[in-house]
């Protein structure tokens, strides 16, 4: 049920604030790849979006459907 690499480590924001884990990221290879690349590229000046085609195009052959990119 996961949309994004967000979810695969916050299950649930409360309204109090308060974030509710969820500990698959924790233990998902792919998961942990993709959220290290992230934090890399943007420290490295690269667009949200640079590093949304750069994951897709990394995972594109045997990996889940890419998940809708939100509009920004």
């Amino acid at each position: 049920g996961h949309k994004n690499n967000y979810d695969c480590f916050v299950f649930e924001n409360k309204k109090s604030g308060a974030i509710v884990w969820d500990d698959h990221g924790t233990k998902c290879g792919v998961c942990l790849e993709i959220a290290a690349k992230s934090v890399l590229d943007y420290s490295k000046g690269k667009s949200i979006k640079e590093i949304r085609n750069t994951i897709d195009e990394t995972y594109k052959q045997g990996y889940a459907k890419p998940t809708p990119t939100p509009e920004m």
